[in-house]
């Protein structure tokens, strides 16, 4: 009587434990106990066959304990309880502030950072367009002066050191880094030739040329696009207008339609 067997292990959390078990005893008398913090928090007794437990552990460190308890003078059935497939899951961390979304012009300093909760130590990788980006491994992810590389999708993966993970919403970077007409002369077919690039002199992809327009005024005011397609030569733009020669005068710009 008033005897007892446990059976104790602590943890960090947020999480959750699951087990099996199962009791042999005297019913009403005799119980398999689980205590988390000292605090009853689930009971068999009786004639109990095996049975799933799943519970929840709150924030911080806990003593978790399964306790077998006798205070019976009759012994009944096997006089014990059984324990089985313990298993403790950290839960994923949660994230409390999402990277924000920012348009920058080229150069300006770029700036993102996420905040999260869950069991420490936090490990962070940042993404862009799906990718892992290499030292990026912090809750803030800054680039001194950025380019139009720079531009495109942010994520963070944050994980806890179970692994479980979860990834931020999407921050959408826009660079903004103007053509800027670097050259223009006449060809020796009569046409007009223009050279564009980056005015940081970032190469074009080709992927990125059919961003691009170039446009005409001889106002400065009513602007039509050129009818010529552009090409890329070495990461430029080259831009050609085959009626040049029917004007007196001409302007020219490059206009970029970034992607909604």
């Amino acid at each position: 009587q008033n005897q007892q067997s446990t059976l104790r292990t602590s943890v960090t959390g947020p999480g959750s434990i699951s087990f099996w078990w199962k009791v042999s005893s005297q019913a009403g008398s005799d119980f398999l106990n689980f205590y988390l913090d000292n605090v009853k928090q689930a009971g068999i007794s009786g004639a109990v066959d095996w049975q799933h437990q799943t519970l929840a552990v709150p924030r911080g460190s806990h003593a978790l304990g399964w306790m077998y308890e006798k205070s019976g003078l009759v012994p009944s059935g096997s006089d014990c309880g059984w324990l089985d497939q313990v298993v403790y899951t950290l839960d994923p961390p949660v994230i409390t502030a999402q990277p924000v979304s920012q348009q920058l012009e080229a150069g300006q300093p770029l700036q993102l950072s996420v905040s999260a909760d869950g069991t420490p130590p936090l490990r962070y990788q940042w993404l862009r367009n799906g990718t892992n980006l290499a030292n990026r491994t912090t809750s803030q992810l800054a680039v001194a002066a950025t380019t139009r590389r720079d531009s495109g999708s942010y994520a963070v993966r944050v994980a806890n050191p179970a692994g479980a993970s979860v990834v931020s919403r999407a921050a959408v970077v826009t660079i903004l880094a103007p053509q800027r007409i670097a050259k223009a002369f006449w060809t020796t077919d009569g046409s007009f030739q223009l050279v564009s690039s980056d005015n940081q002199g970032v190469p074009l992809l080709p992927e990125e040329q059919a961003g691009f327009q170039a446009q005409v005024s001889t106002n400065l005011i009513d602007w039509t696009p050129l009818t010529a397609p552009t090409e890329l030569w070495y990461g430029t733009l080259l831009i050609f207008d085959p009626d040049a020669t029917n004007y007196s005068a001409r302007f020219y710009r490059v206009v970029e339609h970034l992607p909604r």
